[in-house]
Parts: structure tokens; sequence; C-alpha cells
């Protein structure tokens, strides 16, 4: 959505609690400026002080924050998962299932997969060709940045019970077990298994795959977006409903909670929807209906506009 913004003219900034080098980096490479948050609150109050829009994007946002932030005549946005209570001028929830949702007291609510921000990378690859596919199958497997659950390495196991496929295995920045990932990988014999590492474009490797097999985040409105049949289920209580939904929608399978019996449920689906093309087919056409890239965009603008509206009322 920065991204949308700033085409629209606006100057962006990031304000983050304690940055690690790497978030940093990664936004500085995008173009954009950004202040620490590690002290008592100074640099906030600064930074918001002379602002016309305020975005708060993440989980250490509390009712405190939100009342510090909103007011001061300008345009206080919250984006928000849970579905909770929050002070805000605007609330933007991009889930599935968020359409259901009420937001008591905020004026304007942005709600369901219209409103997804999604990446501008994976808009790109879902314009492009199809990559040319082998005779081995494809599966993709991601469980996000961290996965302290350890949930790859019981996806990868259950691996065994299926026919030969070439294997993905996406770790990301934040896992601490990439090398016994690694190590894992290196032993299973039935599949050829590539381990990646932080992956620096992961719409190109939604694009290689015939199937993925991923945690219920916000990953599966980049799956539907880019339009890849796939098998998920929920690490966190916040990820249910999203399975629910995108199983509910026709997206993807949905194999439940990520528990004893997940890995037999897992191989189960995964046969069923290897052997099925037209079934693959229908989950892409109805993915791409349901998240075209446009979110990004189409929240910009009404963000834009609220903050015009604003600025002509006073």
């Amino acid at each position: 959505m920065c991204r949308s913004l700033s085409a629209k003219g606006a100057v962006v900034e990031f304000a983050i609690s304690e940055p690690s080098a790497h978030v940093r980096s990664w936004i500085e490479r995008a173009g954009y400026c950004v202040h620490s948050l590690a002290d008592d609150g100074g640099t906030l109050r600064r930074v918001v002080r002379e602002t016309d829009l305020v975005i708060a994007d993440g989980y250490g946002f509390g009712p405190e924050t939100h009342e510090a932030l909103a007011g001061g005549g300008r345009v206080f946005c919250v984006i928000d998962d849970l579905g909770v209570p929050v002070r805000a001028d605007v609330v933007v929830n991009g889930n599935l299932f968020a359409e259901r949702l009420t937001y008591a007291g905020v004026p304007k609510t942005l709600l369901g997969p219209t409103y997804a921000l999604v990446r501008d990378e994976f808009l790109q690859v879902r314009n492009e060709s199809a990559v040319v596919r082998g005779e081995r199958p494809r599966l993709l497997v991601t469980m996000g940045g961290s996965d302290p659950a350890g949930a790859t390495e019981v996806v990868l196991r259950s691996l065994d019970e299926i026919d030969d496929a070439d294997v993905r295995t996406i770790v990301g920045a934040a896992n601490l077990r990439a090398a016994e990932i690694r190590e894992l990988a290196r032993r299973i014999e039935r599949h050829h298994v590539e381990v990646v590492v932080d992956a620096q474009r992961m719409s190109e490797e939604m694009r290689w795959c015939d199937v993925a097999i991923s945690a219920a985040g916000s990953t599966c409105l980049e799956l539907s977006c880019v339009g890849v049949p796939a098998i998920v289920f929920a690490i966190a209580d916040n990820q249910e409903p999203v399975a629910e939904e995108a199983a509910r929608r026709g997206l993807m399978l949905s194999v439940g909670r990520f528990d004893a019996g997940l890995s037999a449920r897992l191989v189960e689906a995964l046969r069923g929807l290897m052997s099925d093309h037209a079934a693959r087919g229908m989950m892409v056409e109805r993915q791409r209906a349901t998240v075209d890239g446009a979110g990004s965009e189409r929240a910009a603008h009404a963000l834009v506009e609220e903050v015009r509206r604003r600025g002509r009322s006073e």
C-alpha cells in the first residue's frame, strides 16, 4: 500500500519499534525513511505531529497507542486482522472472513479480500505466462517467517507417503532451525527437496509450484492472487478463521489444526488434490476472482480521499 500512496504524491515514512537490521535495510532499499521507536515515545509523537495520515500495523499497538495517535486533525488508520475493537477513523482488514466483522464506532471500514494488501510482485507474476511444467509434480512448503511450532519438519516427514515430487521448502529469515531443516531435507530420499532461506521473491516461488502447503496466514492471500492450488492448516488461533473461510469459498483445502493427526490428513488431501486436475483448475479460478491484486491500490485511494475530505471539512 505504501507504493500506492507514494504514487499518489504522499511522502511515506516508517516508525518501527526497535527495527532489526534486516527490516531496516529492506525498507530503506524500497526508498523509505525509517524512524526507531526504541525511546519513551518521543520519536512517535514527533513523527506524527505534522502528518496528515497515520497507519498503525502491528499487534503491539493497543488501545493506549490508538488513543494517542487518533485526533489532532489527522486521519488515523488501523490495519487489523483480529477483528478486535479499535479506536480509528479507518480500519483495513483484507482477510477472507473480514466482511463479516463489525468495528463499532469506526466511521470507515475497508473489509474483505477486495482490500487484500498483497505486494506488487504477486500481481506482476499473476499476469505473466505460466512456468513450463516437468513430469514430476512440484510442491511448495511455506510456514511463515519463523515457524515456532516446527510445522515445516512435520510436513516434510509427511511427504514420505506420497509419490515422487520436486519439493521446494521456504524457510523464513526468523526461523532458527534452518540448519536442522536442511539436514532433514538432505536425508529425504524419495523426493528432491530444495531449501530456500529468506526467499527474496516469494511470488516466483509460488509461480514455480503445482501445489502449495502453507500455514493459514497472510500467505493465503498471496497464493490466491497468483493462483496456486493449496492445502492449508492453522498453526495459531487467528489462522483458524482464515483456513475455514478459504475452504468455504473453495479457494483451498483446509486440513484443520496443526496437531498430532495433521500428517494423515495432509497426505490424504495431497493425494486427492494432486490427482484431480479439474479441481485444481477450479480452485485457481476462484482464487483469482477473489483476490485480484488491486486491494492495496483501492485502500490507498480510499485513504487519500479521506485525507482530502478531512481537509475540506476543516
